[in-house]
């Protein structure tokens, strides 16, 4: 999904109506100050579905549906992906200040994260 942008002398609006969002946002949080090359992420949700926006940058998306099966894709400023529960995901910070907005469908919990690769494939 791309963000609505509006560009002027004044700079970019961005914008993103929630209800072009397949869940209804329970929590958001914004990932900044990565240094360039640095990978987050490493885990799976059991029941939480994420929306991954680059508000700033380059970000290379990894999100695995099976332990073969990988979907690879770079996301730039305004654009976003969504990472389904029980998918396997990280993303790597390609440029220096890359930002990255997370629009989650639950509150945190931390007994709904995977954070175990071997332990993923176990519940495939």
């Amino acid at each position: 999904m791309r963000l609505n942008e509006f560009l002027d002398h004044r700079g970019v609006l961005r914008s993103l109506d929630f209800d072009s969002v397949s869940f209804d946002p329970k929590r958001i949080f914004v990932v900044s100050d990565v240094p360039t090359g640095v990978t987050r992420g490493g885990h799976a949700h059991k029941t939480t579905t994420q929306l991954l926006v680059c508000l700033r940058g380059r970000i290379s998306v990894e999100i695995y549906t099976s332990p073969k099966s990988l979907m690879s894709k770079e996301i730039r400023a305004g654009e976003s992906v969504e990472v389904s529960p029980m998918n396997w995901d990280s993303q790597t910070f390609l440029t220096e200040g890359s930002v990255l907005l997370v629009l989650c469908s639950t509150e945190f919990s931390e007994k709904d994260y995977i954070r175990s690769w071997s332990e993923w494939k176990a519940t495939l």
